[in-house]
């Protein structure tokens, strides 16, 4: 099965269960894609910004990536996030939703996977081959919901609380018809008790027909989403939450861990582990607009195959980086955002191992970029990003980062209730 094909079976898996879920829920929609860069491709070493900005994930995103000489090459890179809980048909009531003091609740709304791939080239021959990313993340701590969602939270209070009053009203009026009409009933099943039981028998199971018609009609009008006065709640609810742009600020903190499988055939017939990874990101987001996160990344490098110092090619070389590094951003506008990143690498290595291949002591090596983000429409992000990589994975003619990323969020789909 070719990559492709793969990522679009779970794209259309992902949509069609979101969609099944959704078939007997009112839900409301809203904006909340903020990165522009999935683990996936942090993993693969091809993603814009390690330092990813927190976020509420989207049911379901999907990213392209492009990175070389011109941003001429048609993009060779692709990502999937899944959030098993919003995609599953997973709902909260309002007040979980908005919550940042519950950990185990803010793990499992935040919960995402990650599938990524892209193109590597071996050390051994220069040949071509498939690396795949998989990697799991979620919010230890997410942040408090921002003032500019007040409004959302009194308009949505208002009309919930419109409808439970319409829908009591409503069930009332049915319940006292439906006694109004047992009551005389009720006065023959008491003069035929005695005189004629088989008429009062009668009478009785009228009186449980018409409380089962009545439990019938209850049980319709509390599903019922037809009504005249309950669309223009849920349209007046739409409309609200399309408009509000949902942001988190205060104290974030962030943990995500995966692996990189490599397939040097391009196949599915052989593959090995080449990394794992493992790493914590936190940070303070402000309300005016400036945003610092911090980062602190260990990941181990499982190289089947080295290049050492005199050009030959050695097995199985491991060499673990501890990265330490800081990201601050500036959101200008709604759709604005500009931003600076440094990083630095520390190497571990077994010294003994590389002098017995030929290879040199590894020294520190760093990393910046400068990135601007923009909102092209609701969970829709582009970002162009230009800097010095820690080598030269990315341009492969020098130590420059030239690299534009597309995301794309589907659903954000939330069943809320009160």
């Amino acid at each position: 099965m070719k990559i492709k094909t793969l990522f679009f079976c779970i794209l259309l898996i992902a949509g069609s269960s979101r969609l099944f879920a959704q078939q007997k829920d009112t839900v409301v929609n809203f904006d909340q894609l903020r990165a522009p860069s999935s683990p996936a491709f942090n993993l693969l070493g091809i993603s814009p910004n390690d330092i990813e900005r927190p976020k509420n994930p989207t049911d379901f995103a999907f990213s392209v990536g492009n990175a070389s000489n011109g941003l001429s090459t048609v993009p060779k890179s692709y990502a999937l996030e899944m959030s098993p809980f919003w995609v599953f048909g997973g709902k909260s009531t309002f007040e979980q939703f908005i919550d940042n003091k519950n950990i185990g609740n803010n793990i499992k709304q935040t919960l995402v996977f990650s599938l990524g791939s892209t193109t590597a080239r071996s050390v051994k021959d220069s040949a071509e081959f498939r690396q795949i990313g998989i990697s799991v993340k979620f919010s230890i701590l997410r942040g408090k919901v921002g003032y500019e969602f007040t409004k959302w939270d009194k308009e949505a209070s208002k009309y919930l609380a419109e409808y439970g009053t319409f829908y009591g009203h409503i069930r009332d009026s049915l319940t006292a018809a439906n006694q109004a009409a047992i009551d005389p009933l009720l006065k023959l099943y008491v003069q035929y008790k005695t005189t004629d039981p088989d008429k009062a028998a009668a009478i009785l199971k009228a009186v449980q027909a018409m409380n089962d018609a009545l439990d019938v009609k209850v049980r319709v009008l509390a599903q019922d989403t037809t009504t005249s006065k309950n669309k223009v709640w849920l349209a007046k609810l739409a409309q609200l939450s399309s408009q509000t742009a949902f942001r988190r600020y205060g104290f974030t903190m962030d943990w995500a861990a995966g692996t990189v499988i490599d397939f040097p055939d391009s196949s599915f017939n052989r593959s090995y582990l080449s990394k794992f990874a493992t790493w914590l990101t936190f940070g303070y987001e402000w309300q005016n607009g400036n945003n610092a996160m911090f980062l602190v990344r260990y990941a181990a490098n499982f190289n089947r195959f080295y290049r050492n110092d005199l050009n030959l090619v050695v097995k199985d070389i491991d060499i673990g980086d501890l990265d330490l590094g800081l990201r601050v951003y500036k959101d200008f506008t709604d759709k604005l955002t500009l931003s600076a990143e440094y990083i630095t690498r520390l190497p571990f290595y077994s010294d003994a191992t590389l002098k017995s291949n030929m290879i040199a002591t590894p020294s520190r090596t760093d990393k910046y970029d400068f990135s601007l983000n923009y909102k092209l429409a609701k969970n829709q992000n582009i970002s162009f990003t230009y800097g010095k990589n820690f080598d030269n994975v990315v341009t492969k003619s020098g130590n420059l980062i030239a690299a534009v990323n597309y995301m794309i969020g589907l659903g954000s789909a939330r069943g809320l209730s009160r």
